[in-house]
C-alpha cells in the first residue's frame, strides 16, 4: 500500500537543492504530488507531498533527512481517497497593513467555520 508523506522543507537557498530532493525522492521510488515552494528571509523554503510504496517509505524518510543544507520535516498524510471532496472558494483581502490583521481575520474565518487550504500574503510598503 502507497504511504503519503508530506514534507516541510528549509534550508540555504542554493543551486542544485531541488534537483538533489528529487533525486532522492525518485532513487527510492517516490512520486511528487504537489508543492509550494518559495524563497523565505535567504532561505529555501517548501511543502511537498510524496507518495511512496510502503515498502519504500522508510528508505525514503532516512534518505531524505540525510540531504546535506536541508531541513526535513516528515508528517504522515491521507491518500486522496480518504479525503472528503471540499467546496471551495477564492478569497483576497486587500487594506492597510498593521499588526495582528492576519489574526483577525482567521478569527472571521474560524467563527463562520472556514477551513483554510492556502494562504499567501505580502505586505507592500
Amino acid at each position: 500500500m502507497d504511504g503519503v508523506l508530506v514534507l516541510t522543507i528549509s534550508g540555504k537557498d542554493r543551486a542544485g537543492l531541488v534537483e538533489k530532493l528529487a533525486d532522492v525522492i525518485a532513487a527510492h521510488g517516490g512520486n511528487w504530488e504537489h508543492c509550494r515552494m518559495a524563497h523565505l528571509a535567504g532561505r529555501f523554503v517548501g511543502l511537498l507531498e510524496v507518495t511512496v510504496a510502503g515498502d519504500h517509505q522508510q528508505d525514503l524518510e532516512v534518505a531524505l533527512r540525510t540531504i546535506s543544507d536541508l531541513d526535513v520535516m516528515i508528517a504522515a498524510g491521507m491518500a486522496t481517497s480518504e479525503i472528503e471532496p471540499l467546496r471551495q472558494f477564492d478569497l483576497e483581502v486587500l487594506g492597510s497593513d498593521q499588526p495582528g490583521i492576519v489574526r483577525d481575520v482567521f478569527k472571521a474565518l474560524a467563527v463562520a467555520g472556514v477551513n483554510v487550504e492556502e494562504l499567501s500574503t505580502r505586505a507592500f510598503s
